[in-house]
């Protein structure tokens, strides 16, 4: 079994349960791997580049033990410290989490390392994030950073003479890129919504879809301004695709809450395919009667 590093770090936000799930193979040894999560190693892989790194690390690695780490996060100066549940090396690590002077809580990292050929399978869940909906940040930053344990440690991506895939400068993570579409639409920003649009990329509904982001946005225009709320249920991400499912409450009361899955495929931190299902019945409904038409005039009135 090869292992091309970078392109096997995983993370998925679990916005229901509060929790980060990632993986990460890595072409070097459980023992090297547990070694650079327990060392001052750690302020050279914890990182997501252009939003934070870590300067300093120490800790006193057996349970009860401590730990802390400090760094830059968007120009500002952040510190984050735990104390070690369990230290089982190199099979197992478990600390909690928690930014110093910060409001939040207490979270929970556990660490499994696994044996493979030619490698180590790194898994990791980071649980206990109130509101839930704090962990999609966080879940960026934890790709990011496995990507980079990963082009660390692997000695054989150069003796191979393959290549690291990494994201363009500056460009969202696919999970990040898929929520902020949806923070947009809340907002009714169509700038924003517009940004996160690949311009030639393929958009699906089940009325319509188009390979264009204009015409797209054209059509679609009336969605955003009948929306009242976005509701997310649950979010799955693999790579470039990010799955969706939210309730879209508008504007129009006779218009029920419409359950929708949204199927999202990122490409550089833009949308570059997004297929909406749903059943438009009620929407239709509504709109041969007027009652959109209604809403709209009542809630715009000049």
């Amino acid at each position: 079994m090869s292992y091309s590093p970078s392109s096997t770090a995983r993370a998925v936000a679990d916005l229901f349960e509060g929790q980060i799930l990632a993986s990460v193979e890595i072409a070097a040894p459980p023992e090297r791997v547990f070694k650079a999560l327990t060392s001052g190693e750690i302020a050279d892989w914890w990182t997501r580049p252009g939003i934070f790194d870590t300067r300093e690390w120490t800790g006193d690695v057996r349970k009860g033990g401590r730990w802390r780490a400090s760094g830059v996060a968007n120009g500002q100066t952040f510190a984050l410290e735990g104390e070690y549940l369990e230290v089982d090396p190199p099979k197992k690590l478990v600390h909690t989490w928690r930014r110093v002077g910060a409001p939040g809580a207490t979270t929970t990292v556990t660490y499994l390392l696994q044996k493979q050929d030619g490698g180590t399978r790194l898994t990791l869940r980071h649980s206990g994030f109130k509101p839930p909906e704090a962990s999609v940040t966080t879940c960026a930053g934890w790709e990011a950073s496995f990507e980079r344990l990963a082009e660390l440690l692997s000695t054989h991506r150069r003796q191979a003479g393959g290549t690291t895939p990494t994201n363009t400068p500056g460009a969202l993570q696919p999970q990040v890129c898929a929520l902020t579409y949806f923070t947009a639409l809340e907002n009714k920003d169509r700038a924003a919504i517009r940004n996160l649009l690949a311009g030639d990329g393929r958009f699906i509904g089940p009325l319509s879809s188009f390979t264009n982001a204009d015409e797209f946005m054209k059509a679609a225009d009336i969605f955003t301004q009948l929306v009242k709320k976005v509701d997310i249920k649950r979010v799955i991400a693999d790579g470039g695709d990010v799955c969706v499912f939210w309730d879209y409450t508008t504007i129009v009361p006779t218009i029920p809450v419409i359950p929708i899955a949204a199927w999202l495929k990122i490409q550089e931190g833009k949308i570059k395919y997004f297929h909406l299902y749903f059943n438009p019945a009620a929407f239709v409904a509504a709109l041969q009667r007027g009652e959109v038409a209604q809403a709209l005039q009542a809630h715009n009135p000049g």
